[in-house]
């Protein structure tokens, strides 16, 4: 109902649309964005229930078809792309830095997969004191991406690693190595991991666990492990399963 009769609108993926229109400014299509998104954001009453939506909208233009409709697509995409990462509900206008940071993504992607290969990842670990005695209790391993000289923050190379389906090997790998260096500990502290939340929606998780406290030799009660409370907000029922099923090994969480 907001298109215009010579808008056209398809269908792109699962949960994707393009709209295609001719003959409009860049500000004359921002607004028109921003109200495709008011209209998609109204509740909606389905068989007695109240539904909220929502999109996001990624905006390309094309002058005088200087580039095709594929690339026109691609930038299109790339800026729905950023308007998600930066708020969900918003819209961006495609801009050149976008495809810079998207090709400088698409290489940390790729040396992040042969990091990985090649285990050049470092574990870091930071003391954990109580604050009351000055006692050393415990420590907390970071993973670290030594890269070009310098690190790459986690901040950085988590998310792609979410993202590309990367984070299971990378937090298999620091769960082994912290496990396996905390074992020769001494004294014997505990050493605290941090899992992502996507490795909490493995069912195959506590088997993981299990198997590698039996290859290091590291008993359960000196590892603990910490969640985010997002991890545990997506699938709280399975997530709870899950934890139980940890807990049940004798791993702290």
């Amino acid at each position: 109902a907001a298109i215009g009769p010579d808008d056209y609108v398809s269908r792109w993926g699962g949960d994707e649309f393009v709209i295609l229109r001719a003959g409009l400014s860049d500000e004359s299509t921002m607004r028109f964005a921003e109200r495709i998104i008011a209209d998609l954001s109204r509740p909606m009453w389905i068989e007695g229930a109240e539904v909220v939506v929502g999109a996001s909208v990624g905006v390309a233009i094309c002058v005088g078809g200087a580039i095709s409709m594929d690339a026109l697509l691609q930038q299109a995409d790339m800026a729905l792309y950023t308007a998600k990462r930066e708020a969900r509900g918003s819209c961006r206008l495609y801009e050149m830095s976008m495809s810079e940071r998207a090709h400088e993504r698409r290489l940390l992607e790729l040396d992040l997969q042969a990091a990985l290969a090649a285990r050049t990842f470092e574990l870091h670990y930071q003391p954990i004191v109580d604050i009351e005695t000055g006692e050393l209790v415990s420590f907390e391993a970071l993973a670290r991406w030594p890269r070009e000289g310098g690190y790459v923050p986690p901040s950085e190379f988590i998310p792609i690693a979410e993202e590309y389906g990367l984070i299971d090997a990378l937090g298999q790998w620091m769960l082994r190595r912290a496990c396996g260096e905390a074992a020769m500990w001494d004294p014997p502290y505990r050493v605290a991991v941090n899992l992502s939340p996507f490795q909490l929606t493995r069912a195959s998780l506590p088997e993981t666990i299990a198997d590698i406290l039996r290859e290091t030799g590291l008993p359960p009660h000196r590892l603990e492990l910490e969640l985010t409370e997002s991890a545990i907000i997506r699938d709280a029922e399975a997530s709870l399963r899950i934890m139980r099923r940890i807990r049940e090994l004798g791993v702290s969480l």
